[in-house]
């Protein structure tokens, strides 16, 4: 969710050569569906109404992230802690957005820590 966050703040761009992302939550509505078990966490992180969730989740304002730094987005597919949904949402909005700057990467099998194409993950994260 952070790197989300931080890559909305057009001052860092000159700060950040690029930025990856590994099944992250980018709509906490959905998070809370998939695994309800997170709500008070949640709330005890950043608050539980409406307005904090859309605050943390990118899904909602996608279009604010800046274009300037490459960021590579990889998702397992059969990640149970977070919604593949959530990043295939994100990299739709994005391109919707003319963001071109970024690059999905969606890892058949694969649960949230994408151990199952650890080599392909680092290369990834590399190039």
């Amino acid at each position: 969710m952070m790197i989300y966050k931080i890559l909305t703040d057009k001052d860092i761009s000159n700060k950040i050569s690029a930025a990856v992302t590994i099944g992250a939550p980018t709509n906490l509505f959905r998070q809370i569906e998939l695994r309800p078990n997170m709500k008070p966490y949640y709330e005890k992180m950043f608050g539980g109404s409406d307005e904090d969730y859309i605050n943390r989740s990118a899904l909602f304002w996608s279009e604010k992230i800046i274009d300037s730094v490459p960021l590579l987005i990889m998702h397992g597919e059969s990640d149970t802690s977070v919604s593949v949904e959530d990043s295939k949402d994100l990299c739709r909005k994005l391109t919707d957005n003319k963001h071109t700057n970024h690059r999905c990467v969606f890892y058949p099998n694969a649960e949230h820590p994408i151990r199952e194409y650890k080599q392909e993950v680092y290369q990834n994260i590399i190039n």
